[in-house]
């Protein structure tokens, strides 16, 4: 019995082999790298991580943020647009894009396949070596003692190798477009296309109303044309275009053009343009034209209006408003803007901080650097000054100063002390000599009217030339004296006179 012991120990040994082999095979088995998904969902309100996990279950695969690989996949969320992006080890991007429907899970679905299908177009073998491994079954014991042969584990596909092509599935845009798609709509839904308002098309011609999900090509409607997305090409209709998404090149419509989204090219109204987005290009109509940043130009009939800033040129035939800054020009009659680098052209012209000009009757601002030519210039940082003198000219005069830098404007009105009144203007540009003193050059206009005009007495324009010296620092007051060369001449234009011109004067503040 003794001699058994050693034989029946060794035969134990040899038939533990097989189950150890067995156990020890599948831990040698290498790991499964997981499939890199980055997502920006911009604005969407869509959940990236939701998005992500959409897009593992439809490959098969465990979908993370951040981790180590060498190709990934990207989605980026553009307004009514999703873009997908496969990145090859070699830094090689292929790129497709898509439109969104409305509703949340619609919109998650189209993106899972819109990935799915890229990836398995273009990384077939990626995503064979990507997906998790079975787990293997339970090894059935062996009847028999036998030598056990160690499985050689079957290496991952490393990530750069270059896939294989096979067929492409379905488009997630929805029905497979072929190489021109074009449908002709009477009333919507009547159309030739079920489910128009789901769908790109190249061509969409309508009768009164046309509706369809998007346009890359060439819309025409004599009534109503709406795009429920994105448009890019050409639109046009009789009565009413509306784009909800992004529009890209020309859009005209004879009444009421509407917007949602941004807009690179021109668009056009008859009557009003209302656009929600940017504008890069043009925009016209014939009463209202809105948007909100302008990088181009808005006209309009009567009111131009942006809801951001202006980059280029802004005109109508009553109001320009811009809500923001001004960096171009402002033409109407009533400007208004934010700080204006630039120019406004109008009667009233209202700005904050004015890098430029301003030029109208009734300029206002905050600061100027530049030139305010107006009849009354309201500037925060000027100074306003009440005025009287006399002249060679005319016997009594008063008039408000508006002094803004080196630039001043004067308005008021003169007496000539029998039956006749002179409105006056003038325009100067006045330099600081000392603390106290200054030299003013301008040019002078007045209208002297008679109360009682006749044939033998007619109205006169007066003009002037003049050089002032002025002292202040005497408490809130000031006086000047000057003289120059003046020139009258009847409303009959008859009677030119040109003489010698002095003047004497105080100003008040």
């Amino acid at each position: 019995m003794r001699t058994l012991a050693p034989i029946l120990f060794a035969l134990s040994s040899l038939l533990s082999l097989p189950a150890q082999a067995q156990v020890a095979a599948p831990a040698s088995a290498p790991s499964r790298a997981p499939l890199i998904v980055r997502v920006d969902a911009g604005s969407s309100g869509l959940s990236a991580d939701v998005i992500r996990t959409a897009i593992g279950k439809e490959l098969g695969v465990e979908a993370v943020a951040e981790g180590e690989a060498s190709s990934s996949v990207g989605v980026r969320i553009l307004g009514n647009r999703a873009r997908v992006s496969f990145t090859r080890a070699s830094g090689e991007k292929l790129e497709r894009e898509v439109e969104l429907p409305v509703e949340t899970s619609s919109r998650i679905e189209v993106i899972a396949l819109l990935a799915g299908n890229l990836a398995r177009d273009e990384a077939s073998e990626l995503l064979a070596g990507l997906k998790k491994p079975e787990p293997e079954p339970e090894p059935e014991p062996e009847p028999e003692p036998v030598a056990a042969v160690e499985p050689t584990p079957t290496p991952a596909p490393a990530l750069g190798v270059e896939a294989k092509t096979t067929p492409a599935p379905a488009s997630a845009e929805g029905a497979r477009r072929g190489p021109l798609a074009a449908n002709l709509s009477l009333f919507h839904p009547l159309a030739i296309v079920d489910g128009s308002e789901r769908q790109t098309f190249d061509i969409e011609v309508g009768l009164a109303y046309s509706r369809i999900g998007g346009l890359t090509g060439f819309g025409l409607t004599v009534g109503h044309l709406r795009v429920e997305g994105p448009a890019n090409g050409v639109g046009i209709s009789g009565l009413w275009t509306r784009v909800d998404g992004d529009a890209r090149g020309a859009f005209g419509t004879g009444i009421l053009a509407q917007g949602g989204g941004k807009l690179e090219g021109a668009e056009a109204s008859g009557i009003a343009t209302l656009r929600r987005g940017d504008v890069d290009g043009a925009q016209g109509a014939g009463i209202v034209s809105t948007a909100a940043r302008v990088r181009g130009a808005q006209l309009s009939g009567a009111v131009s209006w942006a809801n951001g800033p202006v980059i280029g040129f802004q005109a109508a035939g009553a109001l320009a408003y811009a809500k923001q800054d001004v960096e171009g020009v402002q033409l109407s009659v009533l400007n208004i803007g934010g700080n204006v680098h630039g120019a406004q052209l109008g009667l009233v012209n209202i700005g904050g901080n004015v890098k430029g000009s301003q030029v109208g009757l009734v300029n206002v601002s905050d600061r100027v650097e530049g030139v305010p030519l107006g009849l009354v210039n309201v500037v925060k940082n000027g100074r306003t000054q009440a005025v009287a003198w006399a002249d060679t000219q005319v016997v009594a005069n008063a008039a408000v100063k508006y002094l803004n830098g080196p630039v001043y404007t004067l308005v008021g009105a003169g007496y000539d002390g029998g039956d006749g009144a002179a409105p006056t203007f003038a325009i100067g540009a006045h330099v600081k000599l000392s603390r106290a003193t200054h030299l003013e050059i301008d040019a002078l206009y007045r209208y002297l009217s008679d109360f009682d005009d006749t044939d033998s007495d007619p109205d006169r324009h007066l003009s002037a030339l003049r050089g002032l010296i002025g002292i202040e620092g005497l408490g809130p007051t000031g006086v000047f004296v000057g003289g120059g060369v003046s020139h009258d001449v009847d409303s009959h234009g008859e009677g030119s006179r040109v003489r010698a011109y002095g003047v004497a004067g105080v100003s008040l503040f």
